[in-house]
């Protein structure tokens, strides 16, 4: 007996109102990735900073931030960033202002944040016209702008800043700061998924799929999904085991559609977690296994509670009491992690996904994505 098909749930997926995945807060990402030796001695590098040089306290800050050749220290980060913000260094004042906005090595101030932010864009830094455009669109330091936020965007996707591209593409489909427009939509999504940008690429495949702006392409659809997926973004492989299970765009594959589920279900996006579990109800791409299947309605929440409920008689008083303790196990081990994962897991019907996390130095634990890497 099959007791129900996979649901798609979150096409259109996002955090806000009716709109989209955000991306982080950008950063500068100019010193090397860990074991590889920074160019300049920091012994040198502290005497340039100590002489006045604005780039060196710029790189002295980024070594103190992420705590490479020197211990991590986020107070000594902020001192040099803003010793080089006060000489117009555009990253450092740009990373100064995401020290701001996060309370790190300074007190929690949204709106300094936005003054050095604003000081950056206008001279012309990708990442920081991008900041102050989240900063606009979220009335974070400053007063909500829609128009504003739009206006920043465009600045840092002429520049080609992939997440403010996907920013722009959103607001353009829905006329968010400025004319509904789905050509220009489909535009500036491309561009910023031809970048491997993946909440982009989720939402070209979900324009794709929905024939919004272009003609509905399903293996064009499935290409995009499988494109972000591949990346780890859950909800592009909640959808791509939809395509899968369904045979939309690629050939039918129960088992491939399973293991997508698997994917996007362990990062804890609830769409995904119900869908695995009526997967193990049905016994479709995986063994049947009704213990299972109750276990991951569970894990998903409200989402999966009126499935579990139906479940629950057909299981012994044991299996019950077992699927409970594994599902609150697998909660608290990854509770954490879920928080952190870059692609926002929030599902809500009709959404897609923008950026909206500022970009900060370097991927951060907090999810925040890394910048330009201009100096």
């Amino acid at each position: 007996m099959r007791f129900g098909a996979i649901v798609l749930v979150a096409l259109w997926y996002g955090t806000v109102s009716v709109a989209q995945v955000t991306s982080g807060q950008e950063g500068h990402a100019s010193l090397p990735v860990a074991g590889q030796s920074v160019p300049e001695g920091i012994t040198a590098l502290m005497q340039k900073a100590s002489s006045g040089n604005a780039t060196a306290q710029f790189r002295l800050g980024l070594a103190f931030e992420l705590g490479k050749g020197v211990p991590q220290d986020d107070r000594q980060a902020a001192y040099w960033y803003q010793k080089a913000a006060d000489q117009g260094h555009a990253a450092a004042q740009n990373d100064l202002g995401l020290m701001y906005g996060r309370g790190r090595g300074l007190p929690l101030d949204p709106a300094e944040s936005v003054k050095w932010f604003l000081r950056a864009a206008i001279e012309g830094d990708a990442t920081a016209q991008y900041n102050l455009g989240l900063a606009y669109a979220s009335g974070t330091g400053t007063l909500k702008d829609d128009a504003e936020a739009v206006r920043w965007y465009a600045k840092a996707a002429a520049q080609g800043l992939a997440t403010a591209q996907n920013n722009l593409a959103i607001a353009y489909r829905d006329a968010r700061g400025l004319t509904q427009d789905d050509r220009q939509a489909v535009k500036w999504f491309q561009k910023a998924a031809e970048q491997g940008l993946c909440d982009a690429q989720y939402n070209l495949g979900v324009i794709y799929s929905s024939g919004r702006g272009v003609k509905a392409d399903y293996p064009k659809a499935a290409r995009w999904y499988r494109e972000a997926a591949d990346q780890g973004c859950p909800h592009a492989q909640n959808s791509l085991a939809y395509m899968y299970q369904n045979g939309i765009g690629v050939p039918q594959d129960e088992a491939q559609a399973a293991t997508w589920l698997a994917k996007a279900a362990e990062q804890g996006y609830a769409a995904a977690q119900l869908n695995l579990g009526i997967i193990y109800l049905n016994g479709s791409g995986l063994p049947q296994d009704f213990k299972a299947a109750y276990t991951w309605f569970l894990v998903a929440g409200s989402a999966g509670k009126e499935w579990s409920e139906r479940l629950s008689s057909r299981l012994t008083g044991v299996e019950v009491a077992d699927a409970r303790q594994q599902a609150a196990v697998w909660i608290a081990r990854h509770s954490e992690g879920m928080a952190a994962h870059h692609c926002s897991t929030d599902a809500a019907a009709g959404m897609s996904v923008d950026s909206a996390a500022m970009t900060a130095a370097e991927t951060s634990p907090d999810g925040m994505h890394s910048g330009s890497g201009r100096q």
